[in-house]
């Protein structure tokens, strides 16, 4: 699985994401599935001059991540592996046939996106964790609502259906909900099941969202919820925008606790508890000036492909 990331600026690339880490959390997604895997381990002795990044051997899996780290900067290509430790197309496909069972992938398909380390790091993850699903038979891991293969979005409350603390206002704007903020300030957002719509391009939307018969599951795999469309006004040199916090709240079922998560930003992940054909609550922690929001902006993860 490789990452989709938009492109903010054009100076937004910087080379590839930290292969040596990633290649350290892949042993340690082995030891998770019950492997023990060796680093840097050599294939000559199955007529393949190469050397994988880790490999279990009473198990004949592995993993390989091509290339070297590149230069931080930008169109920055990954480095070549040294000619007896680089594992080509070739001896992949021989060590396939050979019964060994190897994920490769290519630093540079993980590009560094401003500075972003966390969405690539996640992205090769989660494809190696398809890749152990299929090789180790045991228990599937459902990570597609977390790497947002499959999502819904959830329409806003409209403004008069807002609660607002003191010093805060609301009002539509179009397609937006305009909060007037005139100092630090929680509110709290509600999310019925009824408002579940279809996941697209949200911001220009010009008409009735693609209303969802119910919302897609979460439950049983980790979710992301993020907000997909907001953006801060400076109003007379009030606040920068940079206190945004988000809470998600939901209470417990089947004698499970309630959900209860708090970041500092607008993209959180929420437990396998969490449960998006319930009715479930965000709290944003605003700081004083204008805060604008799609109208259809929270973007939810669903299980399944």
């Amino acid at each position: 699985m490789v990452p989709s990331i938009p492109i903010s600026c054009g100076n937004s690339h910087g080379g590839t994401f930290d292969g040596e880490r990633a290649r350290d959390l892949a042993a340690s997604v082995f030891e998770i599935y019950g492997l023990a895997p060796e680093r840097k381990q050599s294939t000559d002795s199955f007529g393949v001059r190469a050397t994988l990044d880790g490999y279990d051997g009473s198990a004949r899996v592995g993993f390989e991540l091509r290339g070297l780290p590149s230069e931080a900067m930008m169109d920055a290509a990954s480095r070549p592996e040294a000619p007896d430790d680089a594992l080509d197309d070739n001896d992949s496909i021989a060590l396939h046939y050979l019964g060994l069972r190897v994920h490769v992938a290519d630093l540079n398909c993980y590009p560094l996106m401003d500075g972003d380390q966390f969405t690539p790091t996640l992205a090769y993850l989660a494809g190696l964790v398809e890749f152990l699903n299929d090789v180790t038979g045991g228990e599937n891991v459902d990570l597609s609502a977390i790497t947002m293969r499959r999502a819904q979005s959830f329409v806003l409350p409209a403004a008069d259906e807002l609660v607002l603390p003191e010093g805060v206002t609301a009002r539509r704007d179009g397609l937006f909900l305009r909060v007037e903020v005139s100092r630090l300030a929680t509110v709290r957002l509600d999310f019925l099941p009824i408002r579940a719509c279809t996941n697209g391009e949200l911001r220009n939307r010009l008409s009735e969202p693609a209303w969802l018969d119910e919302p897609r599951a979460t439950r049983g795999a980790p979710t992301v919820v993020a907000m997909s469309a907001h953006y801060f006004e400076h109003s007379n040199g009030a606040g920068d925008g940079t206190s945004l916090g988000s809470r998600l709240l939901q209470p417990g079922v089947d004698g499970e606790p309630e959900v209860d998560v708090r970041v500092r930003g607008t993209i959180l992940f929420a437990p396998s508890r969490f449960d998006a054909t319930r009715a479930f609550s965000v709290e944003l922690e605003l700081s004083p000036g204008t805060h604008v929001f799609n109208d259809t902006t929270l973007i939810v993860g669903a299980r399944g492909s």
